[in-house]
């Protein structure tokens, strides 16, 4: 096994600030440099903001709000009490202030669903908007009904819709809605509500941003590297060049005897 022959601090004080490594063997390796993470592909836009300003507006009872069926129903499968979400589609604004903003969930109930029977008797199907879901509170809804459905005969019995409802299907005398029809409801009575925060959104990183950073930090990737490759070789030359210190000849103890042999 060759001797390890040892390093002057000065040199290895250099060799650690110059990113050059020294191998058990006294050889001296570069460091590879770090390279820096990635840039971000985009940054995603802000939130819509939902904080209060403080300023409290009176919205008056009979304010319209336009929701979205989220879920599904059918005068077939229904039964009364069932409860069923909607969502609004518009946020609620007055006088240019926004109040609730666009997605906030409602519920309503199934008051009334018969399915339809032989003979053809058409189904019925009653529903009516609870309340919306908002900031805590239950913002009571006015309700909107639907009613009978057409007879399998396509007689005189017709569909009754009530104010409100739309985008509903006739099948086999049952009445459908389907998730995403569009639903419109009242607010019973009157309800004071903070203004909300005006919506900031942000513009997305752009890809040429992305390359500029990118390009920028190549050449101080290029440049450690370069700078490695130049410290290796006159680190192992010098390395080299430092006289390796003698090793201590091993002595022997000529009065020592081998063990199983005899002194003659």
């Amino acid at each position: 096994m060759p001797a390890i022959r040892p390093v002057p601090l000065v040199l290895l004080s250099w060799m650690l600030a110059s990113g050059v490594a020294l191998a058990a063997d006294g050889s001296a390796t570069a460091v590879p440099a770090q390279i820096p993470p990635p840039a971000n592909v985009a940054v995603p836009d802000a939130a819509p903001a939902t904080v209060a300003t403080g300023r409290l507006i009176t919205v008056p009872a009979g304010t319209e709000l336009a929701f979205e069926m989220v879920d599904s129903l059918s005068s077939k499968t229904s039964q009364r009490g069932d409860r069923f979400s909607l969502k609004l589609t518009e946020p609620l604004t007055l006088d240019g202030q926004r109040l609730v903003p666009a997605g906030t969930l409602a519920v309503g109930e199934v008051v009334h669903a018969d399915r339809a029977k032989a003979g053809g008797q058409a189904g019925e199907l009653v529903l009516a908007a609870r309340y919306l879901d908002w900031d805590g509170r239950q913002l009571p809804l006015k309700a909107f009904r639907t009613g009978l459905g057409r007879n399998r005969t396509d007689t005189a019995m017709g569909v009754m819709i009530a104010a409100g409802v739309a985008g509903f299907l006739v099948r086999g005398g049952q009445i459908e809605i389907a998730a995403g029809s569009p639903i419109t409801a009242t607010l019973r009575e009157a309800v004071e509500l903070p203004v909300l925060a005006p919506v900031v959104t942000t513009e997305p990183a752009t890809a040429e941003a992305d390359g500029e950073s990118a390009a920028t930090a190549a050449p101080e990737v290029t440049a450690a590297s370069e700078a490695a490759e130049e410290a290796e070789v006159p680190a192992a030359a010098e390395a080299a060049a430092i006289p390796a210190t003698p090793a201590t000849p091993a002595t022997t103890d000529t009065n020592d005897t081998i063990p199983g042999e005899t002194e003659e």
